[in-house]
């Protein structure tokens, strides 16, 4: 009796061992594919997550320390005998040259001097000191005001110019003011590898992303959204409170989830297409 050419290999009891034990193999490779890799993805989601917490609080430490900066430098400047002098003179050509050089040294976006009566002798950069701040600072209190600008938004501390041991003889305010720009958000990015958005009252101020995007994201703020698409890219995405609160913007923080979803689409349509032998490079 002849037996059919693909069946004579499974004649012998090691061939029938071999065969039975391949397709275990293969079954429970299939079945553990789709376990693994939403695994996988849940381990990697979780880290990604656990990085961008990280980058969160780093922003918001760099922030609070860019401020704490201001407010030392910009008193130092203020408690200066020359510009003291200065702004007793009442005399604006006197003051400018002397504000520009203290300027150019903070390297501060914005700079004004006003004397003792609210009137403004010098101003260097975009914007201007608002009047409630000048009469706040000339009665000796810290006021941070906030302006925006067509590239960001401006942060002015304005500090009393004073003299004696209590300050109670305030000869005049110095303004000193920080942008909040795509500069900045620029700056973070490289410390934090994540996007940065600052936002604030429904308005993008800065960021790192295509300005095309600012509807979007100011939508993703306001319904509270972690996860964020745009276009072909998804984004994890955490809102962080900027230091001084109240008028202050919040940072939209977003780490990619591309690198992730590119590595598991990979993973499966190896296996569609090339079931056991998907640990070969094939993507």
């Amino acid at each position: 009796m002849s037996v059919a050419p693909w069946r004579a290999p499974l004649r012998s009891l090691r061939s029938r061992v071999f065969l039975a034990s391949a397709l275990a193999a293969l079954l429970t490779t299939a079945l553990a594919i789709p376990v693994v890799t939403g695994r996988v993805a849940q381990e990697a989601d979780a880290d990604l997550r656990r990085g961008l917490a990280r980058s969160s609080r780093l922003v918001v430490q760099q922030l609070a320390a860019r401020a704490a900066q201001a407010r030392v430098a910009a008193h130092l400047v203020a408690d200066l005998p020359l510009l003291k002098a200065a702004v007793e003179t009442g005399d604006s050509p006197t003051v400018t040259p002397i504000a520009g050089d203290y300027q150019a040294r903070l390297q501060a976006d914005f700079l004004a001097v006003a004397d003792r009566h609210g009137r403004v002798l010098v101003v260097l950069g975009a914007g201007q000191p608002a009047r409630a701040a000048l009469t706040q600072a000339l009665s000796g209190a810290d006021v941070v005001t906030y302006e925006y600008l067509p590239h960001g938004l401006l942060r002015t501390l304005s500090v009393p110019i004073s003299i004696g041991r209590d300050g109670g003889d305030v000869l005049g305010v110095l303004s000193v003011g920080f942008a909040v720009d795509d500069a900045l958000a620029r700056h973070f990015k490289t410390l934090t590898e994540c996007e940065l958005v600052f936002v604030q009252h429904g308005r993008v101020l800065a960021s790192t992303l295509p300005r095309g995007h600012d509807a979007r994201l100011v939508a993703a703020l306001r319904a509270g959204a972690t996860l964020v698409r745009l276009d072909e890219a998804e984004y994890l995405g955490q809102v962080q409170p900027i230091v001084d609160g109240g008028e202050a913007p919040v940072a939209l923080v977003l780490r990619s989830r591309n690198e992730l979803l590119t590595v598991l689409r990979c993973a499966r349509a190896c296996w569609r297409r090339r079931g056991w032998r998907c640990w070969w490079p094939c993507c």
